[in-house]
């Protein structure tokens, strides 16, 4: 007899930090993108906002965060 794997439910944490290919590239899209409009806003207008920018920092952060969370998640469960 086959036996059925346990599906086990994710976490809130797994659900926001756990990296998967599409999630890698939205952020890597999404920081260009808000770099972008920020040096758009700032060549249009000559007026150095900080809405692009901060967003450009925080999907910086996420990444990083995604990045290392993904890592101990993959090192700890490759060890059982």
């Amino acid at each position: 007899m086959k036996q059925k794997k346990k599906r086990t439910k994710k976490t809130k944490a797994e659900k926001l930090f756990l990296l998967s290919w599409k999630r890698f590239f939205l952020v890597v899209i999404g920081f260009f993108v808000f770099v972008f409009l920020h040096n758009l806003v700032y060549a249009l207008f000559k007026v150095e906002e900080s809405f692009f920018f901060m967003l450009a920092l925080i999907v910086s952060v996420y990444f990083l965060i995604s990045l290392f969370y993904s890592l101990v998640y993959f090192l700890v469960k490759g060890r059982k």
